[in-house]
């Protein structure tokens, strides 16, 4: 079919839809480099909501400038007298990139590298943060990595659910933001916001976080994927508040990945390299209770850089009598008999 004019542009592929917009490549009609563009679904122009929420992904990222988070270049309203005028959207930087797990199993990266990307991650997370930003779903497909002079370099994209902390100038959410609502990608998303938590905070980006860098060191989710893709809400809430996941060092070879087809010599130095401290980092990053996690995607970030260091790491494994604590909350009744 023939290329679609938009404005100031040409779509030349579609690279993604979502609730409320579809993305595609764009050309600028007078030159230069692709963009992804951001459009609203047509059948949304007239609903109010849904136009208020796109506007307020294109401002939150209009405030963020950071080299790890695609930056918006243009957006609006397409003006009379042109291609689909009247419509709303925003042109974002494009990143030919994929997600950060498919550029770590593609490449075969090893320990150091792939901590360098998820330090990366947790810069641009940072950054979003000091502004007043907390991303909410942070996930490998929203983490792009594409190589820069030779370099990985891995960007933040899709803002459409962020939470803006009250004050930072941008209206709050209302349809995303009712008590009890999941909001998020289940096999990312933070406990508290698994129970539809009004008190969300940027300790919920630390948590995803923590799930990336699981999946980075061990090639496999902490979590059973098809258990996650359940329509049933409680039973999802029950899997994402209470069930721990082992250590990742424990999944290496576990799976099927591409490191399983690694000689069993590189899988038993692969897990003697992420047992102890990187077990530690990541299962303190995805603690259930916030406050046991890091204070901060920074505090996360120093961490890992303690550990590239060889230098003592903060984090530790959980007390022993931590553990029969929440051993004996969750089995009141077998214990009490």
């Amino acid at each position: 079919p023939k290329p679609e004019e938009f404005g100031d542009y040409r779509l030349t592929a579609r690279l993604g839809v979502g609730g409320t917009a579809t993305v595609f490549l764009a050309m600028p009609l007078a030159g230069g480099a692709p963009v992804a563009l951001k459009r609203l679904h047509p059948h949304l122009l007239e609903n109010e909501e849904a136009s208020r929420l796109f506007e307020r992904e294109a401002n939150i990222l209009k405030r963020l400038d950071h080299p790890n988070i695609a930056r918006v270049l243009d957006g609006g309203i397409v003006p009379d007298g042109q291609p689909n005028a009247g419509r709303s959207y925003f042109a974002m930087e494009h990143v030919a990139g994929v997600p950060l797990t498919t550029y770590v199993r593609d490449n075969d990266l090893d320990v150091e590298a792939r901590i360098a990307l998820i330090l990366q991650a947790c810069a641009a997370a940072q950054h979003a943060h000091m502004k007043g930003v907390i991303h909410r779903d942070l996930k490998p497909s929203n983490m792009l990595v594409a190589e820069v002079d030779g370099q990985p370099v891995c960007k933040i994209i899709d803002f459409g659910i962020a939470k803006v902390v009250e004050g930072s100038g941008e209206p709050a959410m209302t349809q995303y933001t009712q008590a009890g609502a999941m909001v998020g990608t289940p096999q990312y998303m933070s406990p508290e916001q698994a129970r539809g938590a009004a008190e969300v905070d940027t300790r919920s980006d630390v948590y995803a976080l923590g799930v990336v860098l699981y999946e980075v060191l061990a090639s496999v989710p902490p979590f059973d994927v098809s258990a996650m893709r359940s329509t049933d809400r409680d039973r999802l809430r029950k899997l994402i508040t209470e069930i721990a996941p082992a250590a990742p060092s424990s999944r290496i070879g576990r799976a099927e990945s591409s490191t399983e087809q690694a000689e069993p010599r590189a899988l038993a130095a692969l897990r003697k390299r992420v047992r102890g401290d990187l077990d530690w980092i990541t299962l303190r990053a995805m603690a259930k209770e916030p406050d046991r996690r890091y204070a901060s995607v920074a505090a996360l970030g120093e961490d890992l850089r303690r550990y590239l260091r060889s230098a003592p790491v903060e984090a530790g494994p959980p007390d022993g009598s931590y553990r029969v604590r929440k051993f004996v909350a969750r089995n009141r009744v077998m214990v009490g008999v």
